[in-house]
């Protein structure tokens, strides 16, 4: 690369040596990112067929701004070698600085050996036309339709992150009971929050077992304490999301309750549930939350003209559909949502129907008890639409 004739047709150029590996972005979301980052770890598992062809992993860019999440940094750590280093699209130091003024506790956070915005010489500049990264050998990482290549690089992946904070990947042939439930939810605001965990974990109560409402991921929160929580679970409820993806951390012969939202059914994390040995149950919801506190795109009169009569396979199909369904809030259906957690601890040998009397969905008057897509609140505008003469 002769860098003096680039300067001419760009205002930046940084030079790098070794391998640089260029991970995809789209503009999603920050968990979808994590997917697509997975293939740093399934490269190194394919170099070991490749016999070893494949550049070193020197230099990681991930192309977005760069970020503080504490639990995002530690994923990204343990899917490249030792040596790597990663570098952000653009580090933005203002911003940095801004973060670490409004809560100083974020440095330690931020601070990572493998994250240094020094790396780059323009790190406050996007990449673009104008602004170039050049490097001897580079690997560009395509978008995998799923989060491993296989059974074996799940499982050295989660051998990788146990080892990591000392826990155990060598569980006994037969599953441990703990009695222990973990129900997710992501918080008030947040799309997809699931707004009757409590009811789900008064389900888990009825049967006398252990069980922790937790919100998915917050900014402070270390990846360490995520995977301690869920490597001891026996059942986790998640709502779809990539927040699934910590089944890969759960010990074999436990379950992960997957709960989808209304008007959406994409089972994506099944394989990878089921490459590590961990059981999965899907609960499609057919309920809808109320129209005034987080559910309003969902009993507009657009969404009954596109989405309402339509499959959830046609909603897949319709980006505004899967827009409106993805940004509400969720609703578990508890009789479903019970089954499930019965089932569950039934493929560990423990029959939770002997433990109580009755099912505690079945004693509950709630409309959320059943899965009964006809029992949802109509919106003023379709009452009005039936009442017109045909």
């Amino acid at each position: 690369v002769n860098p003096e004739a680039i300067l001419e047709l760009a205002e930046t150029v940084e030079i790098f040596n070794g391998g640089v590996y260029h991970t995809v972005f789209d503009g999603a979301a920050m968990w979808q990112d994590l997917v697509h980052g997975m293939d740093l770890w399934n490269v190194q598992v394919l170099n070991e067929t490749l016999q070893g062809i494949l550049p070193p992993q020197d230099l990681v860019m991930l192309h977005r701004p760069a970020t503080d999440l504490s639990w995002y940094r530690h994923m990204y750590s343990n899917m490249v070698q030792d040596h790597t280093q990663f570098v952000f699209d653009e580090w933005a130091q203002e911003g940095y600085e801004q973060v670490i003024h409004d809560d100083p506790s974020a440095a330690e956070r931020i601070d990572n050996k493998k994250f240094n915005p020094k790396e780059r010489t323009f790190s406050d500049v996007p990449l673009s036309g104008d602004n170039i990264m050049c490097s001897k050998q580079a690997v560009i990482l395509s978008k995998n339709p799923r989060i491993f290549s296989g059974p074996r690089s799940a499982f050295l992946y989660r051998e990788k992150v146990l080892e990591s904070y000392g826990l155990t990947n060598d569980w006994p042939a037969k599953p441990q009971v703990s009695n222990k439930v973990l129900v997710d939810f992501r918080g008030h605001g947040f799309s997809k929050n699931l707004v009757n965990a409590e009811e789900i974990a008064n389900i888990a109560r009825h049967y006398s077992l252990d069980v922790e409402v937790t919100q998915s991921y917050l900014s402070s929160d270390s990846l360490e304490k995520h995977v301690r929580a869920v490597s001891d679970i026996d059942v986790y409820i998640v709502v779809h999301g990539a927040e699934a993806m910590s089944a890969m951390f759960m010990k074999p012969g436990s379950t992960v309750v997957e709960i989808f939202p209304y008007g959406v059914h994409s089972p994506m994390y099944k394989y990878l549930a089921s490459n590590l040995d961990v059981n999965y149950v899907e609960v499609v919801s057919w309920l809808k939350a109320d129209e005034d506190i987080c559910a309003q795109d969902l009993f507009t009169e657009e969404f009954y003209g596109k989405c309402q009569y339509e499959s959830n396979i046609a909603h897949h199909l319709n980006g505004y559909c899967t827009i409106w369904c993805n940004n509400a809030c969720v609703v578990g259906p508890l009789y479903d949502v019970e089954v499930a957690l019965i089932n569950a601890y039934s493929k560990l040998g423990v029959n939770l129907n002997s433990k109580v009397s009755s099912m505690f969905s079945l004693e509950q008057a709630e409309k959320n008890m059943l899965n009964n897509y006809h029992d949802q609140h109509v919106p003023e505008h379709q009452r009005l639409a039936r009442r017109k003469p045909q």
